[in-house]
């Protein structure tokens, strides 16, 4: 099977709702070395560290411009709970 990853243009999202530098940094570690597991780089790293949700959503948008532009075609974070508690209710 053809491992389609490798042709991905990622940016990785990390978050935290309270300010915490260090999961903020097990977060990158664990998707930095997952990328590169598969050979895969990060275009981008989008942080937001110690903001509520809604106060996020810049970010959010600098990730759909991101990738209206072309220049990332994926987004790699440690779990959906990172984009919100109740993804159902985001998408």
């Amino acid at each position: 099977m053809k491992n389609t990853i490798k042709n991905k243009r990622p940016a990785i999202y990390l978050r935290s709702a309270v300010l915490n530098d260090t999961a903020i940094e097990r977060q990158e570690t664990a998707i930095t070395a997952f990328l590169s597991s598969v050979g895969v780089g990060a275009t981008h790293v989008i942080t937001d560290n110690g903001q509520p949700m809604a106060m996020s959503q810049s970010s959010l948008r600098k990730v759909a411009e991101l990738a209206a532009a072309g220049e990332i075609d994926s987004l790699a974070m440690v779990g959906t709970d990172r984009l919100s508690r109740n993804v159902k209710e985001f998408l």
